[in-house]
């Protein structure tokens, strides 16, 4: 994909949603599909996704080295899954931004890439098991939360 950030109606009446995951958000889910992590990443692949995933380049490169660590490789518990593959296939789906200015914002300077990718795809979350981020609370007008934030928010936008 790859666009300009916008957060336009999609022609369903609503104003799409947009998320940065992490990258120990993807490693997460590829260590324990089950937990939230994994969840939250599932929520992609379907029909409807409730948010567009939004990256930038320098963001895709860290996740893609980080899935090449042999302490993750050696977590993954399925043999069938290739993570870069794996993590190709989202990288299809996400809108691909030119990232902001961002330079001594979160603890770790690391993480301010998250943050760069965040402001420039206009994103309203930053989904992250980092607690340096997290501790940063929001950026601009960015949330900041858990996996399982969202997924909750997901749940109660779907009613009952």
């Amino acid at each position: 994909m790859g666009s300009q950030a916008t957060k336009e109606d999609k022609g369903h009446g609503q104003t799409v949603i947009r998320a940065v995951l992490d990258t120990n958000v993807f490693v997460s889910a590829l260590v324990r599909p089950e937990g939230p992590p994994g969840r939250v990443i599932l929520l992609l692949s379907a029909d409807a996704p409730p948010f567009d995933l939004v990256l930038s380049r320098v963001l895709a490169e860290e996740i893609h080295a980080a899935l090449k660590y042999p302490r993750v490789r050696k977590c993954i518990r399925s043999t069938d899954i290739d993570p870069n593959d794996w993590f190709n296939n989202y990288e299809l789906l996400a809108d691909f931004v030119e990232p902001a200015s961002v330079s001594g914002v979160a603890p770790d300077p690391d993480d301010d890439k998250v943050l760069a990718a965040a402001a420039g795809g206009q994103a309203d979350f930053v989904v992250t098991g980092d607690r340096g981020l997290l501790n940063i609370g929001a950026y601009r007008d960015i949330q900041i939360v858990r996996p399982a934030v969202v997924l909750d928010r997901v749940m109660k936008s779907a009613g009952p």
